[in-house]
């Protein structure tokens, strides 16, 4: 009995740290879903999307932590509104490959670079489509930035979009 006890316990705990360690793996299925990237550097090989139907997602990347993938959106779809990212602390960083999107065609939808957080992509949009409108990208505190190799949009269809 106290070795089959054992054996579960240990079980238990492999699970449980697989588990734990891979919450940057999952794409957002619902809503009020919040992924953590803290102190890791998760390679995403495709987009990643944070809200592309739902509704209040989160992604916060802080303490050094580093999320690298293809594109980013934040507010994928028009029904896809208040999702929030939040991008801070030194060495932390959001690496898109590609173009970033905040409100592709959601709206209400934000982006934080804050005490030295950084956002790197090609191409840069704030309200991309009809109906994305109130997105907002807030560059705030020493050492943060967000950085492109190509153009910034901010309002190309959507209104009252900051920047």
């Amino acid at each position: 009995m106290h070795r089959m006890r054992r054996g579960c316990l240990i079980a238990e705990f492999l699970i449980g740290f697989a588990l734990a360690s891979r919450p940057s793996e999952a794409q957002y299925g619902a809503n009020f879903q919040t992924n953590t990237i803290s102190g890791v550097t998760s390679n995403w090989s495709g987009d990643y999307c944070v809200g592309s139907n739902t509704f209040a997602n989160a992604l916060l990347i802080r303490n050094g932590g580093v999320l690298t993938n293809a594109a980013g959106y934040v507010g994928y779809l028009q029904t896809s509104s208040s999702n929030r990212v939040l991008v801070a602390g030194t060495n932390s960083v959001w690496n898109c490959a590609n173009n970033l999107q905040l409100g592709v065609s959601g709206s209400g939808n934000s982006l934080v670079i804050s005490n030295g957080g950084r956002v790197i992509d090609s191409s840069g949009f704030v309200g991309a489509n009809p109906g994305s409108d109130s997105n907002s990208l807030l560059v705030v505190g020493a050492n943060s930035i967000w950085t492109n190799t190509a153009d910034v949009y901010v309002g190309t269809f959507g209104a009252g979009n900051s920047l």
